[in-house]
């Protein structure tokens, strides 16, 4: 019944921010990051419109989901350079490296990511990262590679890091201690993903519960969802936080 902040959201589409406030306060969620997404005309002064206009609930993020990320141009990222300098912005990404929804494959040791996180490393934001499992075995060295040369560099890999298991997860967590999960997609049903977070009822399997108790500062709650459904997907959150211990509850929420 505590509160819960959402790490991982977007402005998209034909989205109301007055209506994401009020799943917001209909669920008992108290801030919510905000990365937009390109479609629907969204831009990061909307994000920065929108923490304007509630400073304690919204967390404005540079936002990647476009096409300057998506075809590595050089403009978009001198543009983000521009804008962590101004001090706004709290947040980077969502940058997408490998998306199976989306076919976009871009390498983790492309000039881009490296810079973008050796942005992240001098400025203290968050990159949430969206790099969906499966990854060969060449991809995870590669990735490894590429966050050792930025290891201050805060990175929330989203999905359960890449809706990957906790035996493939934990070495990275042990190795860097700036790396964390987001848990969005928690709301999908176990059969639609690869690798699943929680069982048909709802609840964490052991080996993630684990886990999270084992780094319980290092997972964080994220929708990534429409906000129709927002207050169903919290209490999704909240069943399987309900499993937890009580400190490691709190903290992942």
């Amino acid at each position: 019944t505590g509160k819960i902040s959402d790490a991982h959201n977007h402005l998209e589409g034909s989205v109301d921010t007055e209506e994401v406030i009020r799943a917001l306060d209909r669920s008992g969620v108290d801030r919510i990051v905000i990365m937009v997404k390109e479609p629907g005309g969204w831009t990061d002064d909307h994000a920065l419109k929108f923490r304007a206009r509630y400073p304690d609930r919204v967390v404005p993020g540079i936002g990647f989901q476009n096409r300057g990320w998506g075809r590595q141009q050089p403009r978009f990222i001198q543009q983000v350079r521009e804008k962590v300098t101004s001090g706004q912005f709290k947040w980077l990404g969502e940058a997408r490296l490998r998306s199976h929804e989306t076919k976009q494959i871009i390498h983790p040791q492309s000039g881009m990511f490296r810079e973008v996180l050796e942005l992240s490393a001098r400025s203290g934001l968050p990159l949430t990262i969206h790099n969906n499992h499966p990854l060969s075995e060449s991809e995870v060295d590669a990735f490894r590679a590429v966050l050792a040369e930025s290891p201050k560099a805060i990175v929330v890999w989203a999905h359960w890091c890449g809706l990957s298991t906790p035996s493939a997860v934990r070495p990275f967590l042990e190795q860097f201690p700036e790396l964390h999960c987001d848990l969005a997609w928690i709301h999908k049903p176990p059969s639609e993903v690869v690798n699943p977070l929680v069982d048909d009822e709802g609840h964490f399997l052991s080996a993630w519960k684990e886990l999270i108790e084992a780094f319980p500062d290092r997972f964080l709650v994220g929708m990534d969802g429409r906000y129709e459904t927002y207050q169903n997907r919290v209490n999704k959150y909240r069943k399987a936080l309900g499993r937890l211990g009580p400190t490691t509850a709190r903290k992942v929420a």
